[in-house]
């Protein structure tokens, strides 16, 4: 019986292996070519695998406009809204209280100390004058008041020090004529200033911690109970508030009330500071939330230094609306639209299988800084127009150093003409040089070496068939996403580049970087960082596409323009560029380098029918995953047809015995 039993589970034992091991040959040489492909095809100087970089810059859009919605990233907060005018019913100071409780230690400094300020930007301008402020002296005295229209100073000042470690209340008032320090409960100082106004700077805000603009002179210690009115306090109200009673009229700034902050003194190191807006109580009427955009095209927005400045408002970043109303255009609304997957799916579609960066930001506010910022570092001394001899200054680009490296690099221009180039210096020729801004530096147009690499985009497509560069720039010339373009038609230009390369060879040792070159006056609520002391622009949308993406990931790293140069120069081993100037991030945390790429399949069809159908929460797991479910569970079939074929057959066995 044994016997028997032991000859029937060797034959199983064979069969079995007999079925699975042509399975499991399949799988490993589908696994080992794909591996032995990107092997293959791979490059000595990389530090990747990735061989192949396509960059495209697609005109002016913030991250809010087209994945404010998106879910999963730092898009719209809730009840999100900005008022048409910020500056309107602005405070006025003429008259005002201070109270606050402070505390300093033993920290020596050279200079004043600002405890609080509004205004004044070291200038004696009417309009640009302290309309009020309270600091600490070097040697630790409070100096509190105002300067006037014609920047003469009202202080009142204490004898004594204050850098005992212990908390002291200091109440400030003045009425229009007297100016009162009073310190611990009892009136230090006052002096009759004969009527002086204080300078009435419009500014919108209250500076807690720092001197206003650039953050200087820091306050260090400790701060509690910080209370402003725009009036004097009463005899009988200034005794309740010594008393720490509230027999007062709310104030217009309330520390904890302001920056919500319930409990516990905030602590200044030097280094941090607030800022508390200070407006009327109608501020907020008709606040103006995001609306989805219906219409594809809109009117061209404006977007220069000046329109950042006011949209950016002090980092309240409450001015887009202000900033694009003007007497021609009263629509300015419009900059709170945005797009959703309702109308640019592709894009969506193309964040949730790969890696949309939602802390992007480009580098200035200025586009054909930030184009140029693509290609080289030092752009910023250029800032809208090409001179008449051309970007003569640049003498160091990302090309000049894959030349020199023999790094394989071409420029593919949309309707690429030549002559639109720095020598003719005409309106049609302004017009393009920003956004193709290597035809304005002289030696890309005269050096026939440097000139053959720039080429019409059609290229691109025979390219893919056989000889993609390693580095590739595809300049949109008439389809870009800048309004008054319409969208579609540029989201459709995108879509035809990528799946191009998707469908070639070159797919699985390439990425695709879609960026924009600046935000062109669409709301974003981020507030843009500085680097190295520089303040960069608003937020662009950045997706990151290569096999080697992370699948369906929100990257929040900060980055910049510039991190794409650091990505090639990295991937490249091109030393050079690593330089101290070269402070942005890498785009290295976008990527996976550990996962085999997904094997063949025609990902293009997949993204478009997932578009088409709606199903935009679609499994994430390649096709190499798919082929592993698929091979278990055949194996799982198999295995239970043969147990039940040979428990058959031994009942059968055993019933005739």
């Amino acid at each position: 019986m044994f016997g028997f039993l032991n000859k029937i589970s060797i034959k199983f034992l064979l069969l079995l292996l007999i079925i699975l091991v042509p399975v499991l040959l399949a799988q490993n040489q589908a696994l080992c070519t794909e591996f032995s492909n990107t092997v293959e095809d791979k490059v000595n100087n990389t530090r990747t695998p990735i061989e192949h970089i396509i960059v495209l810059s697609q005109g002016r859009r913030s991250f809010d406009n087209y994945f404010g919605t998106y879910p999963g990233a730092n898009g719209f907060p809730n009840d999100i809204s900005i008022p048409i005018n910020p500056l309107a019913n602005i405070i006025n100071f003429k008259n005002y209280t201070i109270h606050l409780d402070f505390k300093l230690n033993q920290s020596k400094t050279k200079s004043d100390q600002f405890i609080i300020t509004k205004g004044g930007l070291g200038k004696e301008t009417p309009g640009d004058n302290l309309n009020f402020g309270v600091l600490i002296t070097p040697d630790y005295r409070i100096k509190a008041g105002f300067e006037d229209r014609q920047g003469i100073d009202h202080f009142v000042y204490s004898n004594k020090r204050y850098n005992d470690n212990k908390w002291h209340n200091l109440i400030v008032s003045y009425d229009g004529n007297y100016l009162s320090l009073y310190l611990d409960k009892i009136l230090i100082e006052k002096k009759n200033t004969q009527k002086a106004t204080p300078d009435d700077n419009k500014l919108p805000f209250i500076r807690i911690g720092a001197n206003f603009l650039k953050a200087e002179l820091p306050f260090i210690g400790d701060l509690d109970h910080l209370k402003i009115w725009n009036r004097t306090l009463t005899a009988d109200e200034l005794t309740f508030l010594f008393k720490g009673s509230k027999n007062y009229s709310d104030p217009l700034v309330d520390l904890d009330r302001n920056l919500n902050h319930s409990s516990g003194s905030l602590n200044f190191n030097g280094s941090n500071y607030f800022d508390i807006k200070v407006t009327a109580k109608n501020y907020e009427l008709n606040p103006v939330k995001p609306f989805d955009l219906q219409n594809t095209k809109t009117h061209q927005l404006s977007f220069d230094k000046t329109v950042f400045e006011k949209s950016y408002d002090y980092g309240f970043m409450d001015g887009f609306i202000f900033a694009q109303n003007s007497e021609s255009n009263k629509n300015g609304t419009i900059v709170m639209g945005y797009y959703d997957n309702k109308t640019i799916g592709l894009y969506w579609l193309l964040a949730s299988e790969f890696v949309l960066t939602d802390n992007f930001f480009g580098p200035s506010s200025n586009d054909l800084a930030n184009n140029l910022r693509l290609y080289t570092l030092g752009a910023d001394s250029y800032k809208k127009n090409i001179p008449e001899d051309g970007l003569v200054d640049i003498n160091m680009t990302i090309f000049d150093i894959l030349e020199k490296n023999n790094i394989s690099w071409k420029i593919y221009v949309e309707d690429y003409n030549p002559d639109l180039n720095y020598t003719l210096n005409d309106v049609k020729s302004k017009r393009h040089l920003p956004i193709n801004p290597i035809l304005a530096i002289p030696r890309f147009v005269e050096n026939s070496t440097l000139n053959s690499k720039i080429v019409d985009l059609d290229q691109y497509f025979e390219d893919l068939k056989e000889g993609l560069p390693n580095i590739s720039y595809i300049i949109s010339s008439n389809s870009h996403e800048s309004s008054p373009k319409d969208l579609l038609k540029g989201e459709e230009f995108v879509t035809t580049l990528i799946s191009a390369l998707m469908q070639s060879k070159y797919w699985k040792t390439s990425v695709f970087i879609l960026t924009y070159s600046s935000s062109g006056g669409w709301y974003d609520h981020v507030i843009p960082p500085q680097l190295e002391g520089n303040p960069l622009g608003f937020r662009v949308p950045t997706l990151i596409i290569s096999p080697y993406a992370k699948r369906g990931f929100v990257d929040s790293t900060l980055y910049d323009h510039t991190s794409i140069l650091r990505f090639i120069a990295y991937n490249n081993n091109l030393d050079l560029f690593n330089s101290s100037e070269l402070k942005s991030n890498n785009i290295l945390n976008s990527f996976d380098f550990d996962t085999i790429p997904p094997a063949s399949r025609n990902i293009v069809d997949d993204l478009v029918y997932t578009y088409e159908s709606g199903k935009f929460t679609k499994n994430r797991n390649d096709e190499v995953s798919d082929i592993s479910i698929i091979f278990l569970l055949y194996v799982l079939t198999m295995t239970s047809i043969l147990i039940i074929y040979f428990s058959v057959t031994f009942l059968r066995f055993k019933n005739r015995k």
